[in-house]
């Protein structure tokens, strides 16, 4: 009958390490051990430092979760398969350099790291869990290789350190939040076959400029939120929507242009962008949606003949010095103008409904 065999206080059963009871610093975890059990080292204080053979190719959920101690972990090629959760809360770790074997990571498998200063995610790369690198406040340096197609939801969420990331060409998708909150972030280089970018992927982000690839065709809502010091964005030609709350509130955005296939500008997606002083909009745009430029600080309004719905409060406490409207409106919502912005307001040709009843109209 098999039994559990101990290594200087390592249980090793059927080559899976399943519970450390030593209490020295460093670990050497031995040669042939081909799985670090779940809870194996969980909540140990002790341990700072641990060495990982090149048997190994999982590390099992929770395994080292808690670890407030552990400094350093040894990864080795041959590891495959990194489980949520497996390194929760090792707020002492100080990086996290995954070998080119590493397939997976799990959800939560670095989250609240707190001491981690580099990161590094192999080419290997092909499924990343959510929140995988939550919280890891110190984080500086990141390096994803080329080979890593997906950056998993809110998988450098307040990863408020982070100030450059440089994204590799094999990035197709971002998905939602990110890189939310990282507020030191101020360049992304972007992948050029980037087609995706999540919901709040870079919320309250430190961009000062967002030049997307021609190769993206979705992206979120508030995707870009709260980037105060965003000056220039561009699109590609074929956008189609901005969406939601795109650029809510980047309060130093100063100059946006239409791309040539936009058709819809979405509800409060400039709302609270208050330099916001030149707006073109392109012909071929059907609808500005509700609070899309309120506060902004627009001089000129000019929408194509094209538009033929602009919802309530569109345009509300924008001091616009001139407004020029399409020849046929079929949908007007309510409060769509600021009342006090109609000094001079101009016309593609005579309007269907009478220039003093146009206030009453808007309002």
């Amino acid at each position: 009958m098999f039994r559990p065999r101990s290594d200087n206080g390592l249980v090793i059963s059927n080559r899976i390490l399943t519970k450390c009871k030593t209490r020295a610093p460093t670990v050497c975890v031995p040669y042939g051990v081909v799985r670090i059990g779940s809870e194996s080292f969980k909540g140990n204080v002790d341990v700072e430092e641990v060495y990982l053979p090149s048997t190994v190719r999982s590390i099992d959920p929770y395994a080292f979760y808690g670890c407030v101690n552990l400094k350093r972990v040894h990864f080795i090629r041959g590891l495959v398969r990194i489980h949520p959760y497996a390194f929760y809360g090792c707020r002492s770790l100080l990086e996290a350099v995954l070998p080119e074997t590493v397939e997976g990571v799990g959800a939560n498998a670095f989250a609240f790291c707190l001491s981690v200063r580099h990161a590094t995610l192999p080419g290997s790369l092909r499924v990343m869990g959510d929140f995988a690198f939550l919280k890891n406040v110190s984080l500086v340096s990141l390096d994803i290789r080329d080979g890593v197609k997906t950056i998993s939801s809110s998988a450098f969420e307040d990863c408020v350190s982070l100030e450059y990331v440089t994204l590799p060409d094999s990035i197709t998708t971002l998905k939602s939040l990110c890189f939310l909150g990282a507020t030191s972030l101020k360049y992304v280089r972007f992948s050029k076959n980037l087609r995706s970018i999540g919901a709040c992927c870079f919320a309250y982000a430190v961009l000062e400029e967002a030049h997307l690839p021609e190769t993206v065709t979705e992206i979120g809502p508030d995707a870009f939120e709260h980037c105060v010091k965003l000056t220039t964005v561009s699109f590609p030609a074929k956008t189609r929507r901005i969406p939601h709350q795109c650029f809510y509130q980047c309060e130093n955005l100063r100059y946006f242009k239409c791309p040539p296939a936009l058709e819809e500008i979405g509800c409060e997606a400039f709302d609270g962008c208050v330099n916001l002083s030149e707006a073109y909009f392109n012909d071929g745009l059907r609808a500005v949606g509700p609070r899309a430029f309120k506060d902004s600080n627009l001089k000129k309004i000019s929408l194509p003949q094209s538009v033929d719905v602009i919802h309530d409060q569109a345009f509300e406490n924008v001091r616009a010095e001139s407004v020029r409207l399409p020849t046929r409106l079929p949908l007007l919502g309510q409060n769509v103008f600021d009342p006090y912005a109609f000094n001079n307001v101009t016309y593609y040709a005579p309007p269907p409904y009478p220039k003093d009843n146009l206030l009453t109209l808007l309002r």
